[in-house]
């Protein structure tokens, strides 16, 4: 699978949390979305009092691995598992692919365009290289 540029700079994205923990710089492997509906929705992942989304602008394009529909996420599977010697197409749980994806070289994560009616759902690797804080 060759990564692509779905995002440019100056694009804003959100990540929802409630961490207790108060924090402007995420730290990879992290989700962000293009929609606060979608943040919402992760609002409530984490333990913790403090129910915010985060907003950041990107500084510059990730080179994402872009996934539409389940044929072409199985896809992504047998991929990673050819890249890496894993066998996550078997089972797999999101963190653990995190990690698989983010050894791949040239591959800053993956985005999920329509993985929500509302919006997408994409991995950055290495949140900081891409996003500031607004």
């Amino acid at each position: 699978m060759k990564p692509e540029r779905p995002f440019k700079g100056g694009d804003l994205v959100y990540h929802g949390t409630s961490a207790d923990e108060d924090f402007e710089d995420l730290r990879g492997p992290a989700w962000v979305t293009d929609s606060k509906a979608v943040a919402k929705n992760f609002v409530g992942w984490n333990s913790g009092r403090k129910p915010r989304i985060l907003t950041y602008r990107m500084i510059s394009a990730p080179r994402l691995v872009v996934v539409s529909g389940e044929r072409e996420f199985q896809d992504m599977l047998e991929w990673v598992d050819e890249e890496t010697g894993l066998e996550l197409s078997l089972g797999w749980d999101p963190h653990e692919l995190a990690d698989a994806v983010c050894s791949i070289r040239g591959v800053d994560g993956w985005h999920l365009p329509d993985n929500f009616p509302e919006g997408s759902d994409t991995l950055l690797c290495d949140p900081s290289a891409f996003l500031e804080f607004v």
